[in-house]
């Protein structure tokens, strides 16, 4: 397990530890020539000037933030809700159940730059590594100037309307319906009803095979036009590889879907050059659809958490790539994305061996082929796969 960071006893003590940060950070925010404080503000100037994330990379961004924290509660659930009020304020709230927030998450969080990191067991998968807060949390703000946070007893927002608003947090009062310990909730107060948009259409066509791909069993979407609840169950039996179901509740039409899966996954070390941590553990993942005991061979889509487009595949792809902080694009050249792409193609390879070793024998090859004109790269990963079949 991650190591769990030391947890605020009271609300007292979490109040205290925001007021210890602003203190620190502010100390020498009246003189305005005092070089920390103008090299902080230059560096939040750079990041506030650099192309706005799309709305799905900020949506990966705190997918990734939630799913890296310590879920005891079972199930662990995740939900988006957006919300546009008469007062013509538009909020994204993100609530999750966990431990709550450590007064080392909440370090990190208001750090500009190198992130929490640690590594943990998730409950669906083996274990990988973790980071929260650093620079990539800070790409909310390119759509939000105000983002409150309350998590177990910590209750506080930045305002980046304030000095150094982005890094200095502020207590808050706590909500109402706020539920102290095992649950989280960010809200962004989005800029304009643009921006509020733009996360409408996100949200109305979210994927809910990520959920495949977290810690989270349950998740909810609530827009103005979508409120559905996705979960997911495991088959005890089935062929190899776990099978898992992710089912669609639909409150507004009271439609329900089921979507299975055969589930392979494997946790391989890359070296990371980044931050300077050494080793840290990706969680890879290959899923084949499976309707009726026989493969479904439709288009999947290839995963960072978030789909990141559909290349071709009859089967589901997941790997912590690297992708351009800027467009979202998969950066190709990296030895980080090379290395995860030549294990992609080993546990594609064995789990395709394996399920051609069993009762889909006879079915096996028609997750194969498929339209594979989207690049070098997809193209040459499906030509290995085919190599590595026939050898």
């Amino acid at each position: 397990m991650a190591p769990a960071g030391t947890r605020p006893a009271s609300r007292e003590e979490a109040d205290a530890h925001i007021a210890a940060i602003r203190a620190k950070s502010l100390q020498h925010s009246t003189d305005v020539d005092d070089p920390v404080i103008s090299s902080l503000q230059n560096a939040l100037l750079i990041l506030s000037q650099q192309k706005c994330p799309e709305p799905i990379q900020i949506l990966r961004e705190l997918i990734y933030n939630a799913d890296d924290n310590n879920h005891s509660p079972k199930p662990c659930s995740i939900s988006f809700h957006l919300e546009e009020r008469s007062d013509e304020q538009h909020i994204l709230h993100v609530e999750y159940n966990e431990d709550g927030f450590s007064l080392e998450d909440v370090t990190a969080l208001c750090a500009l730059g190198k992130p929490r990191n640690g590594t943990r067991v998730p409950r669906k998968r083996k274990a990988r590594n973790g980071e929260k807060g650093g620079t990539g949390f800070k790409s909310v703000f390119h759509v939000a100037n105000i983002v409150e946070i309350h998590s177990g007893h910590f209750h506080f927002k930045f305002d980046c309307s304030t000095t150094l608003g982005a890094l200095v947090p502020i207590n808050l009062e706590p909500m109402r319906t706020n539920q102290e310990g095992a649950y989280t909730r960010i809200s962004l107060y989005l800029d304009s009803k643009t921006i509020y948009d733009t996360f409408l259409t996100e949200l109305n066509s979210f994927d809910n095979k990520t959920l495949l791909l977290l810690n989270f069993d349950r998740l909810t979407i609530q827009t103005e036009s979508r409120h559905t609840l996705h979960s997911t169950t495991f088959g005890l039996k089935g062929p190899p590889g776990r099978v898992i179901s992710i089912t669609e509740q639909d409150f507004l039409t009271g439609k329900l879907d089921t979507s299975r899966y055969i589930f392979f996954d494997e946790i391989i070390e890359v070296i990371d050059t980044r931050f300077g941590f050494g080793f840290r553990k990706i969680h890879l993942v290959a899923a084949f659809p499976w309707l009726e005991n026989r493969p479904l061979a439709t288009p999947q889509s290839t995963y960072t958490f978030l789909p990141m487009g559909s290349f071709g595949w009859k089967f589901i792809i997941h790997g912590n790539f690297l992708l351009n902080p800027h467009d979202g694009r998969f950066e190709n050249g990296n030895k980080w994305n090379s290395t995860i792409i030549s294990h992609i193609r080993e546990l594609v390879v064995q789990s395709i061996q394996t399920l051609a070793d069993t009762g889909v024998h006879r079915y096996w090859y028609r997750w194969l082929g498929g339209d594979f004109e989207h690049g070098e790269v997809w193209n040459t990963i499906h030509d290995n796969i085919l190599t590595g079949l026939k050898d």
